[in-house]
C-alpha cells in the first residue's frame, strides 16, 4: 500500500536491505531487525521502493543477540510461542522501538508519524502497558517528535542516550 504504512514478509527482505544499503548501513541490519519480531516490522512504499521502517521488539539482552546470531537464526520468524517463554523466563523485557528511519528526501512528510502510529498500535494490540524506546541526547528533532507524541524521558543511559517511554491505554 503505497505511502501508508504496511506489514512486510520475509519475501520483502531484499527491499528492506536496499532500504538500509541506501542508508550507508549494513543491509544484513535489515535481517536483524526482521528477525526479532516479524509482526511488528512495518515499511512506507512510494514508487514501489520503501522510504520508512520500524522495526518494534522486545528487547533482547545483548547475550541473547550474541546466541541468536551464532545459531544462524537472522532473518528467521521467532514465533510468538517462542516470545512469550522467553517474556515468562524473564529473558525478554520491555517492549520498544528498535528503530525507526525515514529517507533523508521524504523527511517531513508525515511518513515517521505513520510509522510511529502503526508501531503504538501494534504495542497496544500486543497488550503492552508502555512502550520505550532510545534516542541520543543530540538528536534534539527526534527528542522533539517523540515528546509529540507522548514520550517522556524515563531514564538516560551513558549520559549520551535518553531511554523514553510513553503509557499505553
Amino acid at each position: 500500500m503505497e505511502g501508508k504504512p504496511s506489514g512486510i514478509t520475509k519475501k520483502n527482505l531484499p527491499q528492506l536491505r536496499a532500504f538500509y544499503k541506501r542508508l550507508s548501513f549494513p543491509p544484513a541490519l535489515a535481517d536483524v531487525f526482521f528477525s526479532r519480531n516479524a509482526d511488528g516490522n512495518f515499511v512506507v512504499w512510494v514508487d514501489e521502493e520503501i522510504v520508512g521502517h520500524i522495526c518494534m521488539s522486545y528487547f533482547f539482552p545483548f547475550r541473547l543477540n550474541i546466541m541468536l546470531g551464532r545459531c544462524g537464526v537472522w532473518g528467521m520468524h521467532v514465533p510468538s510461542s517462542c516470545v512469550r517463554f522467553l517474556r515468562k523466563m524473564h529473558i525478554l523485557s520491555r517492549y520498544e522501538v528498535s528503530n525507526i528511519i525515514v529517507l533523508p528526501g521524504f523527511r517531513g512528510k508525515g511518513y515517521g508519524d505513520m510509522l510511529l502510529s502503526a508501531g503504538i498500535q501494534e504495542a497496544c494490540d500486543r497488550g503492552e502497558k508502555e512502550l520505550f524506546l532510545i534516542v541520543a541526547k543530540t538528536n534534539a528533532v527526534a527528542i522533539s517528535f517523540y515528546e509529540n507524541k507522548g514520550f517522556r524521558i524515563f531514564s538516560s543511559w551513558n549520559n549520551v542516550k535518553d531511554v523514553m517511554c510513553k503509557e499505553l491505554l
